[in-house]
């Protein structure tokens, strides 16, 4: 199952949708403009169109999520210098949990 949280949690936006034209440099190796006569039960061929739609994801939920939660802990890394180097295993504990969340 999916939790809505994930449907909502990202967002994107979709464009209009455009049809594709052919310009004056079209050649055999480009998309087909009609369809084949084999692929018709009368052997007629007809006219293909081609659309095309851009959807873009917006970038706030990595920046939000991901790259804010991860400098954050980077920068909780340098607390372990604000310890007194003699007590190494407190030292080690701070590191090893910063570790672990990531």
């Amino acid at each position: 199952t999916i939790s809505s949280q994930a449907l909502t949690s990202q967002t994107f936006q979709m464009s209009a949708p455009r049809i594709m034209s052919f310009r004056d440099d079209w050649s055999v190796n480009s998309l087909p403009l009609l369809t084949r006569k084999k692929g018709s039960a009368t052997g007629a061929q007809y006219c293909k169109a081609y659309f095309a739609l851009t959807v873009t994801r917006h970038p706030g939920f990595v920046l939000k999520n991901v790259m804010l939660i991860m400098t954050l802990i980077g920068f909780f890394s340098f607390s372990t210098y604000s310890l007194d180097p003699l007590h190494l295993n407190e030292r080690q504990s701070i590191v090893l949990t910063l570790l672990l969340t990531t």
